[in-house]
């Protein structure tokens, strides 16, 4: 399980199983890639991600390819939140401002 790979506390674990569980299953026949899911403070600074982005606690992740407008309408109909960001679609668990600092504090690498 990815929750393990990303040596995120157990407490996190059932919010990055819920995000994999809605988000991965609605591109399976589509002609998408994951292009970004968790980054580290650092890779989150160099490609301009936001300081309480979604990435940085595995519970984001950007899609990319010629169905990404349907993946994205799919996401949308899972209840996931999702941004056009142009070249790509970032789709996450939770609307901005939800989470609270300290998750971020704890779980996001340097």
């Amino acid at each position: 399980m990815p929750a393990e790979v990303f040596n995120a506390p157990t407490w996190w674990r059932p919010a990055i199983q819920a995000f994999v569980a809605k988000a991965y299953p609605i591109g399976s026949d589509l002609a998408v890639s994951i292009t970004s899911w968790q980054r580290t403070r650092r890779r989150n600074r160099e490609v301009g991600g936001h300081d309480a982005s979604q990435h940085l606690i595995a519970t984001a992740w950007d899609v990319s390819g010629p169905d990404q407008d349907t993946y994205a309408a799919r996401a949308r109909q899972a209840g996931l939140v999702v941004i056009n960001e142009g070249d790509h679609i970032h789709v996450q668990l939770y609307r901005s401002g939800i989470v609270p600092g300290w998750v971020y504090d704890m779980i996001a690498s340097a």
